[in-house]
Parts: structure tokens; sequence; C-alpha cells
């Protein structure tokens, strides 16, 4: 469990925690903290700490008498950083004899509008991912598709969990401009479902492009849907880039080196992996040199979550040092996609890069910017 201030972030340690959350790596932001109460644990029974978001959301951690002191410092850490956030939190009673820290429904639609940005899925550039039950759902295609005969759309399609679903509840919507066409295939669904249970615990709905083509037969209308979607264990990072931290665009796939020697940090991230053995991931790139006996070479570093997983060729290593080192010396860190695969008793990591030369015209300012700023 760890909290900087602005985040709660608790990844849940056993199966019935994960169950209970439906996520094993929960993010809360404190400006979504309603309330906070804590009960201390007996001598027979663990204490808990409530935490109550805007949207009604009810989160208990269990903790231990030896854990008491770590939860109570805790505690009053949220109670008094969310005493500076008043966009949910009141600080007296309300009319009505409504206690503070209830959650009114002025305050569940100001989060709900703050939480409203979709959440984009990754892709792969193409529409490799199939949507089956179309021809149910004709009438909502009709709405999309508009009078003409026949065409094609490039539109934005949102994945949503279906839990309740009483005939599978590994269900995924498929939804665009809110209207339901279709489901993820039944046998593919249940390798998605960790990544958006993640997508949902931030309180985003899932997104991805979306084509449907269609054509009129005889006043019937057949249409297609196909997603710009990656694999599973690929459409959410494991490890994200800073908001304001610039990404490498992605290109080619270049092996990184050398992750024998760091499977101290490799195990435990795929450990957290949503899907098993494979993880998406965005890693630092450092430009280090490394003094040898007659010279001194340019090598990058790769870094996950703070931890080094690896190093770049000497050769690739060369030809990034061009991007990479007016950064490094401006202090500006720069990350590229990475994608992780193994187990614990070995582990492959790549990382996905443009060369400096082939960068464009924009990604070249953003890169001055960071110069200028320095």
């Amino acid at each position: 469990m760890e909290f900087d201030g602005s985040y709660l972030h608790v990844r849940t340690s056993n199966v019935i925690e994960r169950n209970k959350f439906g996520t094993d790596d929960l993010v809360l932001p404190v400006a979504e903290i309603a309330s906070v109460t804590i009960k201390s644990p007996r001598l027979m029974a663990d204490g808990h700490l409530d935490v109550v978001t805007c949207g009604s959301g009810t989160y208990r951690l269990h903790f231990t008498r030896r854990q008491r002191s770590s939860f109570v410092s805790l505690h009053r850490r949220l109670v008094d950083a969310a005493d500076h956030d008043s966009r949910c939190r009141p600080t007296q009673s309300r009319p009505g004899g409504r206690p503070a820290g209830t959650p009114t429904d002025a305050d569940r639609s100001r989060t709900a509008r703050a939480n409203k940005e979709p959440w984009q899925l990754h892709t792969v550039g193409w529409f490799r991912q199939d949507v089956v039950g179309e021809s149910h759902h004709s009438d909502q295609l009709e709405k999309i598709t508009g009078p003409e005969a026949a065409g094609e759309k490039r539109l934005m399609a949102e994945l949503r969990r279906e839990p309740r679903n009483p005939h599978d509840r590994d269900a995924i919507r498929v939804l665009i401009n809110g209207r339901l066409v279709g489901y993820l295939p039944r046998e593919e669904a249940p390798a998605y479902q960790e990544e958006l249970k993640a997508v949902e615990s931030w309180g985003r709905p899932a997104q991805c492009p979306a084509r449907l083509w269609w054509r009129r037969e005889q006043h019937e209308l057949m249409a297609s849907v196909s997603l710009d979607l990656a694999e599973p264990g690929r459409i959410v990072p494991l490890i994200h880039a800073p908001e304001d931290a610039l990404v490498v665009p992605a290109g080619r796939w270049f092996q990184v080196c050398r992750e024998e020697e760091h499977m101290d940090v490799l195990v435990p991230l795929l450990a957290r992996a949503y899907f098993p053995g494979r993880a998406f991931a965005y890693a630092r790139l450092d430009l280090i040199d490394r003094a040898g006996p007659r010279s001194v070479t340019p090598i990058v570093v790769v870094r996950i979550d703070g931890g080094v997983v690896g190093e770049l060729s000497r050769q690739t290593s060369a030809r990034m040092r061009g991007l990479l080192e007016p950064l490094r010396d401006a202090q500006a860190d720069c990350y590229a996609e990475a994608e992780l695969t193994g187990n614990t008793l070995a582990a492959e990591v790549r990382v996905s890069l443009t060369m400096p030369e082939e960068l464009s015209a924009d990604f070249v300012q953003r890169v001055e910017a960071k110069r200028g700023q320095s």
C-alpha cells in the first residue's frame, strides 16, 4: 500500500481481496474520497480502515495489531489530504440532517464529469479484434449507419464488462455512441477481464477505435464491427509514464540485452501482470557513459518502475544518443513502450522505438521545448 498525497494505491495480496475490489491494483484519487474511518484491532479481531468515495464506493482495508501504527498514520494523512479538497467532501453538516462527508447527487455528478474522459486502450494499428452478435442489434446499428445503402465508418467503441450477465459473467459489451452493437467473442473475453477491471477502478470508460462496415440487401441491414485492440496483456500498461513525460513514438521493436542479470526486478513485475506471463509497460531510457579500457561508450539503460531491467545494444544505444543526450543535459526523462514476457526462470524485454532521424517535426519541437526549460 502506498500514499503519495494525491493517490491511495493498494495492491491486493490474495484472491479474496482481488474479487472484492474488482482489481489487484486499486488506485483511489484523494479528490474522490468522501470519508475515512478507522477501527482499531481487538484481541481476537483485526482492525479495518474504511474509505468511502464520492460515488458511494466503499473499500475496507483490514490490518493487524502489529500494523496499527502505520494504519493510524495513514488514516490521519488521508483525512488531512481530503480536508484540503472541497470538490466532494464538505466540512459542515448538510441541510436536512445529512452528515458531513456523505456524497449528494451533485457530488456524484461532479465526480462523473471529472472521470468521464475515456481511457484509450492500447492499439496495434489494424482492426484485428472481431465483434460478434451484430445481427441481434440491427436497430441500434441502423441509428449509427444512417440511411446510406452501404458504407464504412471509423468510430470509437467503449468496452464494458457485464459481470451480471446471466449467460456469461465474463461478457464484454461493445458500445458505439452509447449504443450496444455486439460483444467480444465468448472464448476471448475472459482474457481481457483483469485489464478492464483496472480501468474501471480508475473510474474511466475503456475505449478503442472501431471499424463499422455495412450494406443493405432488400431493406435488411448486414453489418460488421471490428476493433483496433492489442492482445490481452497489452491493452493497459502495468506501469504508466508520467503525464508530462516525453514518450518516443512507437516504431520497430528492439530487444533489450542482459535481462538475466535483473530477474530480481522482472519477476515481481511479471507477478503483477494482468495477463499471465505477459505485460505492457512504459520504460524509462537513461543514457549513461560507460568507461572502457580505451574509450567511453554511450549505453541506454532501460528502467521500469525505477528498476533496471536491461540495456540496449551498443549499436542501438549509439543511434538513440542524438535524442537522449540533449534530454539528459536538460534533466528531462524519456520513455518508450515496453513488452515483458516470461516467468520466474527467464524473462525478455523489448522496447518500441522510432530512431531520432525518423522523428516527426512535432516531436522534435517538444524535445527542443524540454531543452529550453532547463
